[in-house]
């Protein structure tokens, strides 16, 4: 009997091996018919008191847009366009998040 899979969900870190768990999840969401949830967690960045000039939300803020961009480009290249798809970045532990 099939487990009848409606969403199906994918982090990435955007490693080879979280790639090829993409394609894994890809090829489940085609045999199921169901929606592949595309997640990537960006960790908070650890401060720890230093006496340089770093603008920590405009690293975060660069840090976010390098991950939307690396997920579109991921979409492009491996998730074919006939599945439904969400993406999302988000901030925090990938450990809670997920």
């Amino acid at each position: 009997m099939r487990l009848p899979f409606k969403k199906i969900l994918a982090p990435t870190d955007f490693s080879e091996p979280s790639y090829h768990a993409l394609d894994m999840a890809v090829e489940l969401a085609e045999h199921f018919n169901a929606e592949l949830h595309l997640l990537h967690i960006v960790p908070p960045l650890h401060v720890v008191p230093v006496p340089v000039n770093v603008e920590i939300p405009l690293y975060e803020s660069e840090m976010r847009e390098a991950a939307e961009r690396a997920m579109e480009e991921l979409m492009e290249q491996r998730v074919p366009k006939s599945l439904t798809v969400f993406a999302s970045v988000i901030w925090g532990d990938p450990a809670d998040e997920i």
